[in-house]
């Protein structure tokens, strides 16, 4: 699983998790959160009864994500583990306006059809490994334009946009 992707997967479990229940308490009428990724670790380490029934509160759509990314956490292996808990810590190490950033960056990318979303994945797996001047000649490079439509690009430069707000 490539970084980006790995992020992206936790971030997106942890906030489908972090919506599931109003909170209620001091303040603005809410109490804090529970963390997202300790609500994730805490579903993911029940027994598959008592994950039926936390999961049955979410609304429909949002239990057959919850059940499809609890299936793909558990696919990888103790070390591809440990790194996404390490990518994730890193993702919560980023403001909130950046985290926001990545998570719409990543709903429009799977707007797109599933050959040019592959494309778009390996394209940042690339830009992730080059270092930021490398990163910007690629991106002005006229294989580069021809190789991504103009929506493509855009998704790709805002990426790079924050991976320079990261360095």
């Amino acid at each position: 699983m490539n970084k980006l992707a790995a992020v992206m997967l936790i971030t997106l479990v942890t906030t489908g998790l972090s919506h599931a229940q109003p909170r209620r308490g001091p303040g603005l009428g809410r109490r804090p959160a529970t963390q997202p990724k300790q609500a994730f670790d805490r579903l993911n380490r029940m027994n598959p009864e008592q994950r039926r029934k936390a999961i049955e509160k979410l609304p429909p759509d949002r239990q057959k994500q919850m059940e499809q990314r609890l299936e793909d956490y558990n696919r990888l292996s103790p070390e591809e583990r440990d790194k996404l808990a390490n990518r994730y810590e890193s993702f919560q190490q980023l403001p909130e306006a950046q985290q926001e950033a990545m998570r719409r960056l990543y709903r429009r990318s799977n707007t797109l059809p599933p050959e040019r979303r592959d494309v778009l994945r390996e394209e940042v797996r690339e830009l992730y490994r080059l270092p930021a001047s490398d990163r910007m000649a690629r991106m002005n490079s006229d294989e580069y334009r021809n190789k991504f439509s103009r929506q493509e690009q855009t998704m790709l430069r805002d990426f790079a946009d924050s991976l320079r707000r990261r360095q």
